[in-house]
């Protein structure tokens, strides 16, 4: 195995790879092959390959603390000390998600995947699921190249006659108060609260949900927090991603369906 120390990372930012060196500098303390201490750890060898070379960056720390937990068990078998601390270990990927998150802000946009994209990358979604999210980028062309029918004319009933009373108003932005949350964090210089909050819903909330929470990030002026929502949640599971874009459909969010479906076709 190449030691940490010595492998270098010219394509990633400094905290990515100050973190990337220090974890692939736990795994060698280890002193076991780098599939097994995966496979011990309940993560994937090509995941964590990934998270060594660069090529991922762990969304949560779960991943990092199952991975120090073994390596720990290990090198304390083997009489060895690892060379760094969990909590230092997991400070580095906070520091990594942070730059990460203000290098795709800075420009706009919601952070991008880390390039050069990972070897197992392309086989990670069904053949069949590819197609399907194809076809439906197809799709989205087709609707935008069609015009939109007019809105059919209706005839008001009175409530005094016949059934077809009206009903009770809906509450459409049911994030805004959250949207509120993610403003002040943002006017109050806290924007790893607000990453950490827009995150959370882009993996989280339920898909017919989705639109509203897109809409109330709009709604408070920030278009900032959608181009992160709709990157993130292009980092869901293939059925999750097309039930997301079928409800911003629904919701004549085309937009946003195809910024999502873009963002989700980069992926496959």
């Amino acid at each position: 195995m190449t030691s940490g120390r010595g492998r270098t990372r010219p394509h990633l930012p400094p905290a990515h790879a100050r973190f990337a060196a220090a974890l692939s500098e736990v795994v060698e303390s280890a002193g076991l092959a780098q599939y097994r201490l995966a496979d011990k750890s309940s993560v994937s060898p090509t995941t964590l390959s990934g998270y060594l070379c660069g090529h991922r960056l762990p969304q949560t720390g779960d991943a990092v603390d199952r991975l120090y937990t073994t390596a720990e068990r290990h090198a304390q078998l083997a009489r060895r000390s690892l060379p760094c601390s969990r909590d230092r270990l997991r400070e580095l990927l906070r520091l990594a998600q942070l730059e990460r998150w203000q290098a795709g802000a800075g420009a706009g946009t919601a952070p991008e995947r880390p390039s050069p994209v990972a070897p197992e990358q392309p086989a990670s979604r069904p053949v069949a699921a590819r197609r399907r999210l194809q076809r439906r980028v197809r799709m989205y062309g087709m609707r935008q190249r069609t015009p939109r029918p007019t809105a059919r004319a209706t005839v008001p009933v009175p409530p005094e006659q016949g059934d077809r009373h009206r009903a009770p108003a809906q509450d459409t932005a049911p994030w805004a108060a959250e949207a509120e949350e993610v403003r002040r964090h943002f006017a109050e210089g806290r924007e790893w609260d607000a990453y950490l909050m827009l995150r959370n819903a882009a993996s989280t909330v339920p898909a017919h949900e989705f639109p509203g929470v897109v809409s109330s990030c709009r709604a408070a002026g920030l278009e900032q927090a959608v181009e992160t929502l709709l990157k993130t949640a292009a980092e869901r599971e293939i059925r999750a991603v097309l039930t997301i874009t079928a409800a911003l459909h629904e919701q004549r969010q085309y937009e946003d369906a195809g910024v999502m479906l873009t963002a989700a076709r980069g992926s496959i």
